[in-house]
């Protein structure tokens, strides 16, 4: 059966299948596009090689174990598929370690005073990219979290006074913090990255 690819392009318009990749994984212990000097060293300093990414519909995970030449590759057609947790189960069997099945998320929303949301509303801009902001704000007694690029906005539910999250389903997380001088920043946690940014308006 040959691969079908269907609007399923990367960045640049780069695009790969499962079998592309353990073909990289392969050709990198061969050294057949790196040289073996090269190769060791990775091996020496990382001891992994590897790449996440994903868009919404969809995700993908690449991770090379170098020490056992053991290669992990998931492709999903869903973007809030729990990578860490499945990858951390894949290498449990491989080294014969115990482990469980995963668990059906299923988070409890809790009671907030508005006035404990309210202290974090407002505009945070991303550290690693300040042209990405987001915006948290109350409205008709709900605290939303709106991203500004595309306007896209998602109803938070409180899981203590500064943890929220949008998918009762999901483990995607936002949590907000104050420093010691009054100024707050947050933290979102989805798809496998930690996203920081700092409150700007």
């Amino acid at each position: 059966m040959k691969d079908v690819l269907v609007n399923s392009y990367g960045c640049g318009g780069i695009y790969s299948t499962a079998k592309d990749l353990i073909t990289f994984s392969k050709s990198l212990s061969n050294t057949k596009y790196i040289s073996q000097s090269v190769y060791n060293k990775m091996k020496a300093n990382e001891k992994n090689i590897g790449w996440i990414g994903a868009n919404i519909g969809y995700r993908a995970y690449f991770n090379k174990f170098c020490d056992n030449d053991f290669t992990v590759i998931i492709l999903s057609n869903y973007h809030l598929t729990p990578i860490n947790e499945i990858v951390s189960k894949f290498k449990a069997i491989y080294h014969g370690e115990k482990y469980e099945l995963p668990k059906a998320t299923n988070r409890k929303a809790i009671t907030l005073d508005e006035s404990i949301m309210k202290k974090y509303e407002g505009v945070y801009a991303l550290e690693m990219d300040t042209k990405m902001k987001f915006e948290f704000k109350m409205e008709d007694g709900k605290f939303y979290f709106i991203q500004l690029l595309n306007n896209d906005k998602s109803e938070l539910h409180a899981e203590s006074e500064n943890k929220f999250f949008y998918d009762f389903d999901s483990e995607d997380t936002i949590v907000f913090d104050q420093d010691e001088k009054g100024n707050y920043s947050m933290i979102i946690s989805a798809q496998g990255m930690q996203l920081k940014g700092t409150k700007v308006e």
